[in-house]
């Protein structure tokens, strides 16, 4: 086995990243069905944390989106599963709640594999998986991290991010960057290879937020709350959404023609359905305590939701599916605000 080390910094910050050579991208067969991973710590319940409750004892879980096969994996917070579904990556933390390193398990469970040791104090934002499942990027922030199974780390420009979204071939990046100029600050989206290069400005207007990359381009919010969608290459823009409902993109079906929206709950949220085509916009849910959006299945018929806030400690909320088309939605996993699904 092949022992690949990087070490490098950003912003001051040094990381050290360990890698297995071929080892990891050997064929592994993926878990049948949907896979949905989460994390809990003991003494958590009900709102209440119990002193025994600690982040460094949180646990990482695997079970079916249908809520059989549960498995604990092993010890840490925040995980994503790729989309193969044969691996899930997760953070590991100290007793006080600072990060110590990202690291990669099989989704069938196995030995733990460090990916990045981190050095200082610095929280991740957000671990996200390419759609080929070949690439891991880490955001923290102001820096963007390109992380590789195989043991490559790239690091990608990135400054006060609002989302980050893959290409559908996974070889690039589009996330909004917030630069101060004489006229204020502006935010556009750009795009980056995952492998490194300059990034490319490809809008102009300075009010962009929330990309979401889709089949038929890059859709993202502007500051006249409608949707707007523009090409890789920065040419195309044109506006999705009329009325001004302030739906924020959240992700593509596979096949480009649903785009799931929300109002992002900072006490209710609300989950909008847009046709891909033709910007029509319906409400999926009415207003809901704490409803946040985490994913939509490739086929655009379900999503992935949390309601209620408060952490991996003492979080009251539920992780629930809900019909793309409208519904009722079905609980998955009480007393959790966060999951990651490969559905």
């Amino acid at each position: 086995m092949r022992l690949l080390a990087v070490v490098f910094a950003v912003g001051g910050v040094a990381f050290g990243f360990i890698g297995w050579g071929a080892a990891i991208s050997a064929a592994v067969p993926a878990p049948s069905g949907r896979v949905l991973v989460y994390a809990t710590p003991p003494g958590v319940g009900y709102g209440v944390c119990r002193p025994e409750c600690r982040p460094d004892r949180a646990w990482v879980w695997r079970e079916s989106v249908e809520g059989r096969k549960r498995a604990r994996l092993t010890h840490g917070l925040a995980p994503v599963v790729s989309p193969d579904g044969r691996w899930v990556a997760f953070v590991r933390a100290r007793r006080d709640g600072t990060e110590t390193e990202i690291d990669l398990i099989r989704s069938r469970a196995g030995a733990v594999r460090r990916l990045v040791r981190l050095t200082a104090n610095e929280p991740v934002y957000k671990l996200i998986w390419a759609p080929d499942s070949r690439r891991l990027v880490a955001a923290f922030v102001g820096r963007v991290v390109s992380l590789s199974p195989n043991g490559e780390a790239t690091i990608l420009d990135g400054a006060n991010l609002d989302q980050i979204s893959f290409s559908p071939d996974g070889s690039q990046l589009a996330y909004v960057k917030t630069v101060e100029t004489p006229l204020g600050y502006l935010s556009n989206v750009y795009i980056t290879s995952v492998s490194g290069g300059e990034p490319r400005r490809i809008t102009s207007e300075g009010d962009a937020e929330a990309p979401v990359w889709g089949t038929d381009g890059i859709a993202f919010l502007r500051n006249d709350g409608n949707i707007w969608i523009v090409q890789p290459d920065g040419t195309g823009l044109r506006q999705l959404t009329l009325g001004s409902l302030w739906i924020r993109p959240v992700a593509w079906s596979q096949d480009g023609t649903r785009l799931l929206g929300e109002n992002p709950p900072h006490h209710n949220g609300r989950l909008w359905a847009v046709d891909g085509r033709t910007g029509a916009a319906r409400t999926i849910t009415g207003w809901v305590g704490g409803l946040d959006a985490l994913g939509l299945s490739r086929d655009g018929r379900t999503i992935l939701a949390t309601t209620g806030h408060g952490g991996f400690q003492g979080c009251v909320g539920r992780i629930e599916t809900i019909p793309y088309a409208g519904g009722q939605p079905h609980v998955l996993l009480p007393r959790t605000c966060d999951a990651s699904w490969n559905g």
